[in-house]
């Protein structure tokens, strides 16, 4: 991906995340790594999580580590999906208004990139809008027996 190559290999840092110690043998873990590496994020500066997507960031000691500790201006943040790094709209809204503040780059592979950052910011809040309403909706529908 184009936007990656415009930081150097040093500012480049990448995290994955899966909910449960069920899925970290599952592969997911591994898949997400691959993706990140083949972006062009350096292993040593890929971070990995197991915990849920829904707890505040506070409580998601690694995510919270890097970005108040690690991730310096002019950096950049990557990760595969959106709903690795959050699942709800306004936690995301938060995290991408320090991002913004701090002048870090943030990136999920999984979005179409716009090189207009406005629209980039629209088509993320709008994806992470959708995650937290699936997010919510998800436990209903199971007990319904729908998933």
């Amino acid at each position: 991906m184009q936007l990656v190559k415009e930081f150097p290999i040093e500012k480049r840092y990448g995290y994955v995340r899966v909910s449960s110690k069920d899925q970290e043998t599952n592969y997911s873990l591994e898949t997400q790594r691959e993706q990140l590496l083949k972006a062009g994020i350096s292993a040593e500066n890929i971070r990995q999580e197991i915990g849920s997507g829904t707890l505040l960031l506070k409580d998601r000691p690694v995510l919270s580590k890097l970005i108040n500790n690690e991730l310096k201006k002019g950096d950049l943040l990557v990760v595969t999906k959106l709903d690795r790094c959050c699942r709800n709209a306004m936690a995301f809204l938060e995290l991408e208004m320090e991002f913004k503040t701090r002048q870090i780059t943030f990136l999920s592979l999984d979005l179409p990139y716009s090189e207009d950052r406005n629209m980039h910011s629209l088509i993320s809040t709008i994806i992470a809008s959708i995650a937290s309403f699936r997010n919510r909706k998800t436990p209903r529908e199971a007990a319904r027996g729908y998933c």
